[in-house]
């Protein structure tokens, strides 16, 4: 095993971490290095150490502020992780107005980028649903909830970071409550995602919470409503409960579907 796959098997000793896709750890650890401009067969134990903890507090900011371990893995009670999982629990008293914006527009393709295990409340059969995640144990229990309410959808490994050419054309992509992980710092790239998507209809959310639970100051985030601004975007704001949605028009129709190559499951 070579000095990047070994450190890569440390950062993912973490048991809230072990699901993420290891070629995703591994992009992130050689950028990292790029970034730093370090050699990781040259650092100190000590250096090493540092490494490992900034790569896994990045790690944990992509995976989401909801992840809660590894708890929904077994049993496949659907009913009980929505009522479990923090973000679906929040959505319960809204989740029929956020699927009707959603379905406004009658979309036969929907594509979930960053979708983690909190979609249950949106797919339905007769419509494609494509589920995006950095997290091969979510995506598996994606895809067996799509199997056994006969909807029609693909799971595959995505990192929000990369270039959105890779994504399928979809009648309507929703990035929920993951741009603030490339967030302002990223205000370029979060542009660059944006125009790059193969939709007509784009439906980004926000939590209007703090991690504590507590009401936001400042809810609206300003520096996306800038971005679509200067793309030139027309879009509404919308708010649920805990969760602000921007419902967005785009400039673009939807084109050929990209080929993907399906998560490999256990």
């Amino acid at each position: 095993m070579d000095i990047l796959a070994a450190f890569c098997a440390e950062v993912q000793e973490k048991e809230e971490l072990r699901g993420i896709d290891t070629t995703v750890i591994q992009k992130i650890v050689t950028q990292y290095c790029t970034r730093k401009r370090i050699d990781l067969e040259k650092l100190t134990k000590r250096d090493l150490k540092i490494v490992r903890k900034e790569i896994r507090a990045e790690l944990r900011l992509m995976t989401g502020r909801f992840r809660k371990q590894t708890e929904y893995s077994v049993g496949k009670d659907y009913a009980q992780i929505v009522r479990e999982h923090r973000s679906t629990r929040e959505r319960l008293a809204h989740a029929s107005a956020i699927k009707e914006a959603i379905y406004a527009s009658h979309p036969h393709s929907i594509a979930d980028i960053g979708c983690g295990i909190a979609r249950f409340l949106f797919a339905e059969p007769g419509v494609t649903y494509y589920a995006a995640d950095i997290n091969r144990d979510d995506l598996t229990l994606v895809e067996q909830y799509f199997a056994e309410k006969n909807i029609k959808g693909t799971v595959f490994v995505h990192n929000l970071r990369d270039s959105p050419e890779t994504l399928p054309a979809a009648d309507v992509v929703l990035p929920f409550k993951v741009l603030d992980v490339v967030g302002p710092q990223s205000y370029t790239h979060t542009k660059k995602l944006l125009n790059g998507l193969n939709t007509k209809h784009i439906l980004v959310s926000f939590s209007t919470t703090t991690l504590s639970g507590k009401p936001m100051k400042y809810p609206r985030r300003r520096w996306f409503e800038r971005v679509l601004n200067e793309l030139q975007f027309p879009y509404t704001i919308k708010h649920y409960g805990s969760e602000v949605v921007y419902p967005i028009l785009t400039h673009y129709t939807t084109g050929p579907s990209k080929t993907l190559t399906p998560v490999a499951t256990k």
